[in-house]
């Protein structure tokens, strides 16, 4: 058990919104509209500063102190340190008995949080709830469009899932306090993926996740974002870390099972087909996992398996992997 970290008492209940915000002014007035929306009460609006240099801080002061039918607005500041900061220090100031962590870009819809109370009333031995997530895609909110659903959906074993590559936006979760203390803080040293990390972190420290099927919210995508190959191989390098260090964790507490290995392998090999061209080093590191944890790996699919047979593994994932950058670099509207 990490030291009490947060207070361990709570206001019975009480679910407490952490928002971090840094020069989110464009959006962060829709994102608390969709909590002040919320069906559910009671609930307190926590919203941590991070060090913004737009009209960030005008928006928070409009708010601040703001009490409405059944919540609470409260802003608070702090320099730039990072959203995984500001999620911790919005955690030392909740009060609620359920955390929900929102980015300030994103929108809940109005029954997200009734419903997932209502889940946890009538299951008490539950940890986390957690639903399904759609992408929102504009420009400074012109011409939004809704894209493809992100869903993890019902699974006997969470951790499974995860470590094979599945995620639903943090947003897409509810959790207990007490979950949140066991878990400890958000890691301040996580550059990217801090989410992942988190949620993994929380499932393999045996919290009970439940999934309740529906949209829970809006997940922002900026059409004018574009991902540089720098920041992808940060981001896939990250991801090698947060995999082998769940591995080693999973293995000391002897829960490393086979279907646990196969899924860790599947995400390897997401990994080297989104760094080839891009960091090869990755890209090989990632194949030598696969094989070092399922030394008889074959792909799934029967046409891949049949190729792979004739022309080796390593250079059918070179063709796929290639194939698969011309796509993607045509297709940029993916989401």
């Amino acid at each position: 058990m990490v030291e009490f970290w947060i207070e361990p008492t709570f206001e019975q209940n009480l679910v407490s919104v952490i928002i971090p915000c840094h020069n989110q002014g464009n959006f962060l007035q829709a994102c608390i509209k969709s909590l002040t929306n919320q069906e559910y009460r009671p609930l307190e609006i926590i919203i941590v500063d991070d060090g913004s240099t737009d009209n960030t801080k005008n928006i928070m002061e409009s708010y601040q102190g703001n009490r409405g039918n059944g919540f609470s607005i409260k802003c608070f500041y702090q320099s730039k340190q990072g959203a995984q900061k500001a999620r911790n220090e919005g955690c030392r100031f909740a009060r609620g008995e359920f955390i929900q962590f929102l980015d300030a870009d994103d929108v809940l819809f109005s029954r997200k949080l009734s419903q997932q109370v209502m889940a946890f009333m009538n299951n008490h031995e539950v940890d986390v709830i957690y639903g399904d997530g759609q992408y929102l895609i504009d420009g400074f909110g012109i011409n939004s469009t809704k894209g493809r659903i992100i869903a993890m959906g019902y699974s006997s074993d969470v951790i499974d899932e995860m470590l094979s590559g599945k995620w639903v936006p943090p947003f897409s979760y509810l959790i207990r306090r007490s979950a949140v203390q066991r878990c400890g803080p958000w890691d301040e040293k996580v550059q990217i993926l801090q989410d992942y990390e988190y949620f993994l972190r929380m499932a393999i420290q045996d919290c009970r996740f439940l999934y309740t099927k529906g949209l829970t919210g809006l997940y922002r995508k900026h059409s004018f974002n574009t991902i540089s190959e720098q920041s992808i191989s940060l981001r896939e390098r990250t991801r090698r870390r947060i995999l082998a260090h769940a591995e080693y964790v999973l293995k000391e507490k002897g829960k490393l099972a086979e279907n646990r290995m196969r899924a860790l392998a599947e995400n390897y090999r997401r990994i080297a087909r989104q760094s080839y061209l891009i960091d090869m080093e990755c890209f090989r590191s990632s194949l030598d996992d696969i094989f070092r944890l399922c030394p008889q790996y074959k792909p799934k699919k029967p046409r891949a398996r049949l190729i792979s047979s004739v022309i080796g593994f390593r250079n059918y994932e070179r063709i796929a992997a290639l194939i698969s950058h011309i796509i993607n670099k045509k297709n940029k509207d993916w989401y």
